[in-house]
């Protein structure tokens, strides 16, 4: 099944660069333009000297460069289809959402592959740090809202969200991601 995994972010881009071309969208204007070429750049040289070196294979490095172009697809497919306040308020909510029932899942079943540390971890193939960070970012996302709610409720539920994605980041023991979101 993770052999598929790669499908999603090519046909959302698919359907998204069709569409754009159909009602003859433009882009939205943005200003990391040379940020993303350097870091490309930098990822490029520094893939071609791990194996170059010896300490990783292309394949893997490449995997990873792939992974991080995901991102940036994802990014860009956010920046281009997001338009109103209230379109950025309901995908905040359903990636809250999603967060949290992952945060549930995660918490309820067998520790996957760092099993034997008793560390929580995401889905199959997924580390204790990755997941970490999945829910770091969602932790800021929710301090955010309850931030900029104007509502009680809102800051109730972002509140509620915070800590309860929260409690499952300190048990994958990610250092890393607790480190990311003190910062």
């Amino acid at each position: 099944m993770k052999r598929w995994m790669w499908t999603k972010p090519a046909a959302l881009a698919l359907s998204w660069a069709g569409r754009s071309l159909l009602q003859r969208e433009p882009l939205a204007p943005t200003l990391i333009g040379t940020p993303v070429l350097l870091a490309v750049v930098i990822c490029l040289v520094a893939t071609l000297a791990g194996a170059a070196m010896g300490t990783t294979t292309f394949r893997t490095a490449s995997l990873h460069l792939l992974k991080y172009g995901e991102y940036l697809l994802i990014f860009l497919l956010f920046l281009n289809n997001v338009r109103t306040r209230h379109e950025f308020r309901a995908l905040a909510a359903f990636a809250l959402l999603a967060a949290l029932v992952s945060a549930f899942t995660a918490s309820s079943s067998t520790p996957g592959a760092d099993e034997a540390a008793g560390r929580l971890s995401g889905p199959h193939g997924e580390t204790a740090n990755i997941f970490g960070g999945y829910l770091a970012i969602h932790v800021a996302v929710a301090l955010g809202i309850f931030l900029q709610a104007p509502g009680r409720g809102a800051r109730l539920g972002s509140a509620a969200a915070a800590v309860g994605l929260a409690i499952p980041l300190l048990y994958t023991y990610s250092r890393t991601s607790v480190s990311a979101l003190v910062a």
